[in-house]
């Protein structure tokens, strides 16, 4: 009979940790310790992905025939600073969706160098009191 191994009802020897029990108080604490991680990790996660469903803007859905203001940051000026650049241009129709979030507008032949359009505004028709 070996003191290391003893045998199954099959027959077969199988490891035996008796010989050393703090090897079984040690696989336990790691057992523990993971289930706090994994347990600290859920509850990070949650706040992590709360925090970031608050930061999220509800998406703004245009119609073929809306008018919206596209961003200036995009659109090079002839001015001298960009702090006298456009803020925005002129309000543009929109053609046709053709994307999630992208949209074709009817721009003016001067601007077909214009690739990319971010920061599409809904166009509010000015109102004098």
């Amino acid at each position: 009979m070996s003191l290391r191994r003893h045998s199954n009802i099959y027959g077969e020897e199988e490891e035996s940790t008796e010989k050393v029990p703090e090897v079984n108080k040690f696989i336990q604490r790691i057992k523990e310790a993971t289930r706090e991680v994994e347990k600290v990790l859920r509850k990070t996660n949650e706040v992590i992905k709360r925090n970031a469903d608050k930061e999220q803007r509800e998406t703004i859905k245009h119609k073929k025939g809306d008018l919206v203001w596209v961003s200036g940051s995009n659109i090079n000026s002839d001015q001298p600073t960009n702090k006298l650049a456009f803020k925005r241009a002129d309000p543009f129709p929109v053609v046709k969706k053709v994307g999630s979030l992208a949209y074709e507008l009817k721009i003016l032949k001067m601007w077909k160098s214009l690739q990319l359009v971010t920061n599409l505004k809904p166009y509010h028709h000015p109102t004098l009191v």
